[in-house]
C-alpha cells in the first residue's frame, strides 16, 4: 500500500507541473510607417506620423534611463529614431554593452527561435556613435547618427534588410537601453521594450512584433490591465517535457510493480 501510494503522489506532482506552466509576459506589438528619413539624428517632419513605443520593462536595475522609439521602413531598410532620456552619460567601460547605448534586435523572418538564425541581428550604438554588433549585424548593414541633448541623447539608425520589404510583413523586434548611471564603468541597468529575459542577444523567442504598414493606425501595445498574446516560453516547454517524462516513468514503474506482484 505504501509503495502504491508513493507512486500515486509522484504522478500527481508530475501532472501538476505539466498543467501549471510558468506564466509569460504579454507580447507587445507596434507598426512601422512607410517612409525614408535622412540619417542625421534630427527629428524631421517625416517622423511625426510614426507610432511611439517606450522602454518600460527592466532586465536588470531600476530607476534608470528610458527611451521613446519610432520606426519607419522602405523596401530596403528599417529605420529607428530614439530619444533616450538619460541624466548621466558614460562610456567609461571598455565593454561596449556596459556603455550608455541602445540596442536594436531584429528577427527578419519572425521565427522566434531559441538561437540566432542567419537573418537575426543585434545592432548596438552608444551615444558617441560607436557601433558594435551581434549576429548578422555589421557596419555594412547598420548606419547611425547620434547627438547629445539636454535630456540625454538621440539615435537615428538605418538597418539594411536582407530582402525587399513589403506592406504587411511582420518582424520580430526589440529595443534596449544600457545605462551606467554612476559613471563607474559598470552597467547598472538594462531597460527594454518587450523581452525582459536578458537573452535577446542570442534568443529571438521573446522579441516583440513590428508590422510594416503604409500609415500609422495607432500603437497596438496592450493597455494597462488588458490581456495580450502570450509569448512562447522555452522554460515552460522544458518543464512540460520533464514532467511528461516523470509521469511516464512513474506510471511505468507502477505497472511493472503490479505485474511483478501478480507473478509472485
Amino acid at each position: 500500500m505504501g509503495k502504491k501510494f508513493s507512486l500515486f503522489i509522484v504522478a500527481l506532482l508530475a501532472l501538476n507541473l505539466l498543467i501549471s506552466p510558468v506564466s509569460a509576459e504579454d507580447l507587445l506589438k507596434t507598426d512601422a510607417i512607410f517612409g525614408t528619413p535622412e540619417i542625421d539624428a534630427e527629428k524631421d517632419d517625416i517622423w511625426d506620423g510614426a507610432n511611439v513605443i517606450k522602454t518600460e520593462r527592466y532586465v536588470e536595475g531600476s530607476d534608470a534611463a528610458w527611451a521613446e522609439v519610432r520606426t519607419m521602413w522602405d523596401e530596403e531598410n528599417l529605420y529607428v529614431y530614439a530619444e533616450v532620456h538619460d541624466g548621466s552619460l558614460s562610456v567609461k567601460s571598455e565593454n561596449d554593452w556596459e556603455q550608455d547605448s541602445v540596442e536594436v534586435f531584429l528577427d527578419q523572418n519572425n521565427a522566434k527561435t531559441a538561437a540566432f538564425e542567419d537573418d537575426d541581428g543585434q545592432y548596438r550604438v552608444n551615444y558617441e556613435n560607436k557601433q558594435s554588433y551581434g549576429g548578422v549585424a555589421s557596419a555594412d548593414n547598420f548606419t547611425t547618427a547620434t547627438k547629445t541633448t539636454d535630456f540625454g541623447y538621440v539615435v537615428e539608425a538605418a538597418i539594411k534588410l536582407a530582402s525587399a520589404a513589403s506592406e504587411g510583413t511582420v518582424f520580430g523586434f526589440d529595443f534596449q537601453i544600457n545605462d551606467d548611471k554612476d559613471d563607474d564603468g559598470v552597467r547598472d541597468a538594462v531597460i527594454i521594450w518587450n523581452d525582459s529575459s536578458g537573452q535577446s542577444f542570442q534568443n529571438t523567442s521573446g522579441f516583440g512584433e513590428l508590422t510594416l504598414v503604409k500609415e500609422a493606425a495607432g500603437d497596438e501595445t496592450p493597455a494597462a490591465g488588458e490581456e495580450g498574446e502570450k509569448l512562447p516560453n522555452t522554460s515552460t516547454a522544458m518543464y512540460n517535457i520533464l514532467a511528461l517524462g516523470l509521469v511516464s516513468i512513474t506510471l511505468g514503474g507502477f505497472v511493472l510493480f503490479k505485474m511483478k506482484k501478480r507473478t509472485a
